[in-house]
């Protein structure tokens, strides 16, 4: 997840330097490939999160058990 959101952002300074350059075409596709990673990255930490609402209802309910 965190690999994601760090790959997303060095490619919008990447595509922010190109703009700087003149290179608008190679930015805009930097661009839309930051934001595809910055989904991935959110995705990612919502599955994550997901994962771990289980979990600890999964350690409550054995509490209450015992």
């Amino acid at each position: 997840m965190q690999a994601a959101g760090i790959v997303s952002f060095f490619l919008c300074v990447l595509s922010m330097l190109l703009v700087y350059f003149g290179d608008e075409g190679w930015a805009f596709a930097m661009f839309g490939l930051s934001l595809g990673f910055l989904l991935l990255s959110l995705a990612l930490s919502l599955n994550e999160i997901l994962i771990s609402t289980r979990a600890l209802e999964f350690e409550l309910r054995d509490m209450e058990a015992n």
